[in-house]
């Protein structure tokens, strides 16, 4: 991991959870380029020479292997996500990469475990603030954040334990492939008053939905890059 955790802008503490939703390739290598590097505020971070992440970005892909998931990030799909992932794929086969598909473990076991992580590390972050001003969070917000403060540590440390043998064995799974593409989100982004839960009675459902491939991608401390489509966002995760 080669952003430092003082870079990264997440409502969670993990430093390994870092995504970028950009509009272009060229846009995301540039904040990476960024973002990348070492900092004295964070001692996980990458001390040594970088990479040039932009020329990678003008070099072809011909005979680069990109995995396509079987399961979980192909169900359940709008029917517009759906398309632009086949228009993808056909994009890349052209391109001359080698398009294969790969049997990822459980991922909804990953996004149980990532939604539990995220709301004990938001509301440890956000603490102090709840207690002394919590009139400045919105309603939505507010309680998304108090329930991370019901969840027992003991929780919070089993899942952290289970965690690594978890990544393991999601890299087993990608050891043939460069990268694997999938959408970000089965379907399109709401819009605000869709996602309100003081607005919309099914707007907790819209959020689950929303959130569904990204939490698990969290879950797996591994960074994404997206880039925006007219429907949904296609990412893709070095594997």
């Amino acid at each position: 991991m080669s952003m430092p955790l003082s870079r990264e802008a997440a409502l969670g503490a993990d430093p390994a959870r870092a995504r970028l939703l950009l509009v272009t390739k060229r846009r995301a290598t540039g904040l990476l380029g960024l973002m990348a590097g070492a900092d004295p505020e964070d001692p996980t971070a990458v001390t040594g020479p970088l990479p040039d992440y932009m020329a990678a970005t003008r070099e072809p892909i011909k005979g680069l292997t990109v995995g396509v998931p079987t399961a979980f990030y192909v169900e359940d799909l709008d029917s517009e996500v759906a398309r632009i992932l086949d228009e993808t794929l056909v994009v890349l086969k052209r391109e001359g990469a080698n398009v294969v598909q790969v049997e990822l473990p459980d991922q909804r076991q990953l996004t149980a475990a990532c939604q539990l992580v995220l709301a004990v590390e938001a509301a440890a972050f956000h603490k102090r603030w709840l207690i002394e001003r919590p009139q400045d969070y919105g309603p939505q917000v507010l309680m998304r954040l108090q329930n991370g403060l019901a969840i027992p540590g003991v929780s919070y440390l089993e899942v952290m334990r289970w965690r690594g043998p978890a990544l393991a064995a999601h890299l087993a799974a990608v050891a043939g492939v460069d990268a694997v593409i999938a959408p970000v989100a089965p379907v399109a982004a709401p819009t605000i008053a869709e996602s309100d839960v003081g607005n919309s009675p099914n707007a907790e459902a819209v959020i689950q939905r929303l959130t569904k491939f990204s939490l698990a991608i969290r879950g797996r401390q591994r960074t994404s890059a997206a880039a925006a489509t007219p429907a949904a966002a296609t990412s893709a995760n070095p594997a």
